[in-house]
């Protein structure tokens, strides 16, 4: 489906399973003031439409929703994200201008504000834990700050707890913090519909999920950091992983009961890194990937393709699995011997770290099994493959002892962290340009080497 719109979109946000499509519109409206400066007046119009039908949403209350700030530059980012029934917009100051990083929130269905914030700390990211609470980096402060907030009460935003990064070399700088998780969370209102839409607009949804699908409140957040060492400053990204379960955790005061609204939330000392991280996250994961995508507790990065149009170049592509439990579902994997991981670890960590509950499997012969008919899907040839042994899976890895990043142009200590995980790596088998996944399979698509449009699409069953 094409749909086009009468307005320049300057960012989108989804929520599938709410039906959800936000685009923003941005105006921006020059004021000369005596003396010759000028003030800009930025306005962000946020449009909610129906994800199928793209008309006008139907649990929403409003058309729009409509933010403007007045600021000495037009020079912002725009990040949007949706969380159960609020979305969050963030105008973030690109590199380091004067004037204030800007965070909105509100109740999308009524329009309601629920926050309002103008900070000089640099803020580059924000991303929903709960209904009831998100992160909000603070990237000048090296502090990963969880706030929470309850509907549409504007002094009940407030900071709950403020979780310090490792400490950096004092020659060396954080420059931003992006954070990722999906699926969005999950609004704690039960809605239910007729079956016959187009009678009942004004009905709202019921949302359902498939049997075995990831509950959002244990999905992941993968925050990616760009440092610049001390020696050569060079910037090099790190990556961290972190259940939101366990953001929450720290979050959560006095409450009626697990997932429901704090009762009373005050704020918190910030807690070092030794006090939080090492049991609980993973650092240096895939630190530099060059297609990257995640669900729930599941990512997926490929390794790049040198020479996108050279005939028959290939590329493998790896999945990061941190919920232990769906190796017990997964496809059977043969224990033939213990192996050393074979995968392409972070340069600067201890190199027995990834050697613990290792079970290891090389599959050879041909690549890929069928388990479906070929066929298209939108006009797009689909082929369907089985990420198993007799397809196109070598190594499947059991990763539980901790990793030891040493890095001293970087971090003053060493970064300790032994979040467990499941590591499935496949053969260089795949010539993909983009791979996204979901909680069953992984969809890549390979583009035309003259324009770019879509020349197939592959799935792989997990």
């Amino acid at each position: 489906m094409k749909q086009e719109v009468d307005f320049r979109v300057a960012g989108v946000c989804l929520d599938v399973e709410r039906d959800l499509v936000v685009l923003v519109e941005r105006k921006d409206t020059p004021t000369v003031l005596p003396g010759g400066s000028v003030l800009h007046t930025i306005t962000c119009l946020l449009h909610l439409f129906s994800l199928s039908s793209f008309s006008h949403h139907p649990d929403a209350s409003r058309l729009a929703i409509s933010v403007s700030f007045a600021c000495p530059t037009i020079n912002y980012s725009i990040v949007i994200q949706l969380g159960g029934d609020h979305l969050a917009l963030l105008m973030s100051k690109r590199e380091f201008i004067a004037g204030a990083d800007r965070f909105f929130l509100c109740n999308w269905t009524n329009g309601v504000g629920a926050a309002y914030w103008e900070a000089i700390p640099h803020w580059d990211t924000v991303c929903f834990i709960s209904h009831y609470a998100l992160l909000l980096p603070d990237t000048n402060g090296f502090a990963l700050n969880i706030y929470t907030f309850t509907d549409d009460d504007p002094g009940s935003f407030v900071l709950a707890a403020s979780l310090l990064l490792p400490q950096k070399d004092e020659d060396a700088s954080l420059m931003s913090i992006t954070a990722r998780s999906e699926p969005a969370p999950r609004s704690p209102r039960r809605r239910v519909r007729d079956h016959d839409c187009s009678r009942h607009t004004s009905t709202p949804w019921t949302y359902q999920r498939q049997p075995f699908t990831t509950d959002p409140d244990s999905a992941i957040v993968v925050l990616t950091m760009v440092y610049i060492g001390d020696a050569n400053r060079v910037q090099t990204e790190q990556t961290l992983v972190v259940h939101r379960s366990t953001l929450l955790e720290h979050a959560r005061r006095d409450t009626k009961s697990a997932g429901s609204h704090p009762t009373q939330t005050h704020h918190r000392v910030s807690l070092e890194w030794a006090a939080w991280g090492p049991n609980c996250t993973r650092w240096g994961i895939d630190g530099s990937p060059w297609v990257f995508s995640m669900h729930g507790q599941r990512l997926v990065s490929m390794d790049p393709v040198l020479d996108p149009g050279t005939v028959g170049e290939t590329t493998r592509m790896m999945v990061y699995d941190f919920n232990m439990r769906n190796a017990e579902r997964d496809v059977p994997i043969e224990k033939a011997q213990m192996a050393q991981s074979s995968t392409s670890e972070h340069p600067h960590m201890s190199s027995d770290s990834l050697k613990s509950d290792v079970a290891a499997l090389d599959v050879s012969g041909d690549v890929g099994q069928l388990v479906a008919n070929s066929g298209e899907v939108g006009g797009w040839p689909t082929i369907s493959r089985n990420l198993g042994p007799g397809g196109c899976l070598s190594e499947a890895l059991n990763i539980t002892a901790q990793s030891v990043i040493s890095w001293p142009a970087i971090f003053e200590n060493k970064v300790v962290s032994s979040l467990p995980f499941r590591f499935m790596c496949t053969h260089e088998v795949f010539d993909w340009n983009r791979v996204m996944i979901d909680d069953e399979r992984i969809i890549g698509m390979k583009e035309m080497a003259d324009d770019g449009s879509m020349q197939l699409l592959e799935v792989i069953v997990l």
